[in-house]
């Protein structure tokens, strides 16, 4: 994603490089909306996770501890979440989750910021029960820039595809009323949910091609989502 190779690859298509060798690259699509994340608080370390402080280093060169905690984001102990909701006639059961992120140490390059990203939100898209999980692994020399763009975009881009879709469900279930109360909606089939992630991963995808602010065509990032939906 980001990358002008990925314009037409839909989720876990690869496409053919226009760069030399006649390598191949794995294209992914990532879903989610931030409705509630469960992430840090911006903080003292944050400036060491994301940019350019100076490393703290042993005489062989090496990160000192202190130096490793200034780069790394992770919770504090695993969190829970019920998926599934009884409302709706579905069997809920528990979600263990926690997260970690490092900023690497590159010596050729040691003000390398962390191109990682990661999002967690439960009661996607406002569905009660709904969760997602999602990974983002930027590349290239805007790549963190692309990963915090998809984070951002991405998710209200599935969360409007997934709301109009499932109002369009339920308007032809009840002969076109017309009803705000997205609780009555039905829940999408899985293939009506792969299309949508793909047609939201190809929109996220053309905007961050369109956007001034990452100018480097052979930057993007891939992503990783997993979906509890229903």
């Amino acid at each position: 994603m980001g990358c002008n190779q990925s314009s037409d690859a839909v989720i876990g298509k690869k496409v053919e490089s226009s760069g030399g060798g006649g390598g191949r690259r794995l294209v992914r699509g990532a879903i989610g909306k931030s409705q509630r994340l469960l992430l840090p608080t911006r903080n003292k370390n944050e400036d060491a996770f994301d940019t350019c402080a100076p490393p703290l280093l042993d005489d062989a060169g090496n990160l000192l501890p202190e130096e490793i905690a200034k780069r790394t984001i992770k919770s504090v102990e695993s969190k829970s979440y019920t998926v599934g909701d009884k409302e709706r006639g579905l069997e809920p059961f528990l979600i263990k989750y926690a997260y970690l992120s490092m900023r690497g140490y590159y010596p050729f390059d040691a003000s390398k910021p962390n191109q990682d990203a990661f999002l967690i939100q439960e009661n996607f898209g406002g569905v009660k029960g709904d969760l997602l999980l999602t990974v983002f692994d930027g590349h290239g020399k805007e790549g963190h820039k692309c990963a915090k763009f998809a984070k951002k975009k991405l998710p209200n881009i599935l969360s409007k595809h997934m709301k109009s879709k499932r109002m369009q469900r339920y308007k032809q279930q009840q002969d076109n009323s017309n009803n705000n109360n997205s609780k009555m909606w039905p829940i999408l089939e899985a293939h009506e949910m792969k299309d949508l992630c793909t047609t939201s991963c190809l929109e996220c995808n053309k905007a961050m091609q369109q956007d001034a602010k990452i100018p480097e065509e052979l930057s993007g990032t891939t992503a990783i989502s997993a979906l509890f939906h229903g």
